[in-house]
């Protein structure tokens, strides 16, 4: 049997998911392995075993987060997309929306431009996403979706940017999320003020509850102390 993907097109039952993460930027995304570091391969290969539920990345400028984070996402879409409905398969409302979020504590320009645009490029040139999900338009820049959102609409999946405040954020079930600078907020504040902790938990929070083992979260930065964010987290 076809399935139906965007812009008219059908296509074959799609491939089933790469076993190994090696498998899957090869086959899956068209890249060949030995672009990516090694040390930024083996991380990869860690954040993609199913008992690993959350990566904490202590890394600064030069240690592959861009890379790490948007390949990751683009495996974590992959693995909603070759479901029937992603949304029932995990005990969510049939036909609901489930995608997956990168988050910048250096704002939504800077997530934009880095890991988002990587995703964006990698669901552009991946020969397993032209074959088998087309998603829905091309933005202005020449890549798939919009600058803050990728979307398949005949799967009800989504790759979005912002928070889980961000316009257009309401009513996505997000089972996968990149967290990038976490350490550049605060540790604490006034209620109105985004700290470390009210941009990671919300989304969290609800990962847990909605999707338990299945969830996926990696958390970058550079920690300026000892005491900071990803250094907790990472004692936790």
């Amino acid at each position: 049997l076809g399935v139906s993907i965007p812009q008219g097109r059908r296509v074959d039952a799609p491939d089933a998911p790469a076993e190994s993460m090696e498998d899957f930027i090869a086959r899956d995304l068209g890249m060949p392995v030995s672009w990516i570091r090694p040390r930024a391969l083996w991380i990869l290969r860690r954040a993609d075993r199913s008992d690993v539920k959350q990566l904490v990345m202590i890394v600064g400028k030069g240690g592959s987060k861009t890379n790490i984070a948007a390949i990751m996402l683009a495996r974590q879409c992959q693995r909603l997309l070759v479901l029937p409905d992603p949304a029932a398969h995990y005990g969510q409302m049939p036909g609901s929306l489930v995608g997956v979020i990168n988050m910048s504590a250096s704002g939504k320009d800077q997530a934009q431009l880095a890991i988002f645009g990587e995703l964006r490029r990698h669901i552009r040139n991946a020969p397993w996403f032209q074959r088998y999900a087309v998603p829905d338009g091309v933005g202005e820049d020449g890549l798939p979706g919009t600058a803050t959102s990728v979307k398949w609409s005949g799967k009800n999946v989504i790759a979005f940017c912002g928070n889980s405040q961000s316009e257009g954020a309401e009513g996505i079930s997000f089972i996968a999320a990149a967290v990038d600078e976490v350490c550049r907020l605060p540790e604490s504040g006034p209620n109105r003020v985004l700290t470390a902790d009210s941009l990671v938990n919300p989304v969290r929070e609800t990962m847990v509850t909605r999707f338990g083992a299945a969830r996926k979260i990696i958390l970058m930065s550079w920690p300026a102390h000892k005491e900071a964010f990803l250094h907790r987290e990472k004692s936790a």
